[in-house]
């Protein structure tokens, strides 16, 4: 018969092994959560130790606010600057949710978001933030290489649907577009297709970049960017971007910075920022100071 052992004898059976292990885990769990425990509340309290300046807005904005705020951060490294797109109208409402503290708009706010923020008792102060060139891309099999600014109107609502009518290859034409609520849209809309929609057949991207990968993807595609990412897109070799004329007898002009500060580039949009300038806490005082001294000195 097996002699059974007390748990405290130097000779432990199989159960009091299993027990004793078991105890032994127990008590490395009740360590561990009790480490990480103490990790999340250090962690915890240094969160609750930043502070933070939240931009949203157009899509346009976000890489240079990006650079600014980082550059803001170097010299105030208590601060953390947030920078998202999403488009215009998604700013404006993001700021009346107390979601963040400054709009980037690439248009003037309009009656629609005033009367929101109206209501929400917010009263902007309106910066003018510069220009930004709206570069019209295609495909770099495209033999399209220019366009007449009405020409572009038509594309966009589809009023033309194949690219013979405007000098390129036969075939139909595919129109990439980002969403209606977004600066960009807004302005072509006006000022290029003459408060005309684009067309229904449009496919419909949030990010430039998803436009451009989709011009890559698509021989038959139209679309536009930001100046800076239709640059990346045409030095990855994604696309090639158009150059524009205000009619057939002007001059066919390429977006650059130098088109840009000459206003020799047709599709130059205005770009804004907004925020509650006389209610707002110090860190988003200082760092629109930081942007303005900035944009001063450049």
């Amino acid at each position: 018969m097996a002699k059974s052992v007390a748990c405290g004898s130097v000779i432990p059976t199989n159960g009091c092994e299993r027990r004793r292990s078991m105890s032994r885990l127990s008590s490395s769990v009740a360590l561990l959560l009790g480490t990480i425990a103490i990790l999340y509340q250090v962690s915890f309290a240094q969160d609750a130790s930043l502070r933070f300046v939240r931009l949203k807005g157009a899509n346009v904005m976000v890489n240079t606010l990006d650079k600014v705020g980082q550059e803001f951060t170097r010299s105030n490294p208590d601060v953390r600057v947030i920078v998202g797109g999403g488009g215009t109208a998604v700013g404006f409402e993001a700021f009346c949710e107390k979601s963040c503290d400054i709009v980037m708009a690439s248009r003037k706010i309009n009656e629609k978001e005033q009367q929101l923020l109206a209501v929400c008792g917010a009263h902007l102060t309106e910066v003018a933030a510069g220009w930004d060139c709206v570069a019209i891309v295609v495909n770099p099999a495209n033999s399209v290489s220019e366009l007449t600014k009405e020409q572009l109107g038509k594309l966009f609502t589809g009023e033309v649907n194949d690219w013979s009518q405007v000098g390129g290859p036969k075939g139909p034409v595919a129109v990439i577009a980002s969403p209606g609520h977004t600066g960009t849209a807004d302005f072509l809309r006006q000022f290029v297709m003459e408060e005309g929609y684009f067309t229904g057949e449009a496919s419909i991207k949030d990010r430039y970049f998803e436009i451009l990968k989709e011009v890559q993807r698509r021989p038959n595609a139209i679309g536009y960017a930001a100046l800076p990412d239709a640059d990346m897109g045409v030095s990855k070799g994604m696309v090639k971007i158009l150059s524009i004329r205000a009619t057939p007898n002007s001059p066919a002009v390429r977006p650059s910075a130098q088109s840009l500060r000459d206003g020799t580039y047709l599709l130059r949009q205005p770009l804004f920022l907004y925020w509650n300038g006389p209610t707002a806490k110090k860190d988003v005082k200082d760092f629109m100071e930081f942007y303005l001294k900035g944009r001063a000195g450049r």
